[in-house]
């Protein structure tokens, strides 16, 4: 939960520093900067919406629950074995 809290600031961060620079400098990007930026707004967006919308559900998420109960498993079955 914290992480997608940091990861949400850390891409509205971005998006205001970039706006923030677009604003306050005089000059405009040339084409390749503008497509930096545009890449950059896009992917923080894009990461804003992810983040918003992703359930806990999708097949990572599982993954990993999986791995970490298969190790719970084979640690309860150590403990077993020493006791």
């Amino acid at each position: 939960m914290y992480m997608r809290i940091i990861a949400l600031i850390g891409n509205a961060l971005v998006l205001l520093g970039i706006a923030y620079l677009l604003v306050t400098t005089s000059a405009m990007p040339n084409a390749g900067e503008a497509l930096i930026v545009l890449a950059i707004v896009l992917q923080s967006l894009l990461n804003i919406y992810v983040i918003r919308s992703g359930t806990s559900n999708d097949w990572i998420s599982l993954w990993f629950r999986r791995k970490a109960l298969e190790e719970k498993k084979k640690i309860e079955k150590l403990s077993d074995n020493k006791s």
